[in-house]
């Protein structure tokens, strides 16, 4: 319903990816370093898209903390973001 709630009020706007995926990471990186799981990155300079900031943030936050939890301990997880074509 929150969600709901955010959408209405018109809370989308241009928003860069790279801020995303950072903020996310850093949320991630106590339980990466617990778990000695590194991550490697291939990610385009600047990538933005028409979203909702918090929410990009607390979605790649998830799949990063799952791809750690899951992973075995000294694993390795990939991020790559590149548009679309490159």
């Amino acid at each position: 319903a929150q969600a709901e709630g955010d959408l209405m009020e018109g809370t989308f706007r241009d928003v860069s990816l790279n801020e995303c995926l950072r903020k996310a990471r850093l949320l991630v990186e106590p339980l990466a370093r617990e778990r000695q799981v590194s991550f490697s990155e291939e990610i385009a300079p600047v990538l933005s898209v028409f979203g909702h900031e918090e929410r990009l943030t607390e979605a790649f936050a998830n799949l990063m903390e799952n791809a750690v939890k899951y992973n075995r301990d000294q694993g390795k997880v990939g991020i790559a973001a590149h548009r679309q074509g490159e």
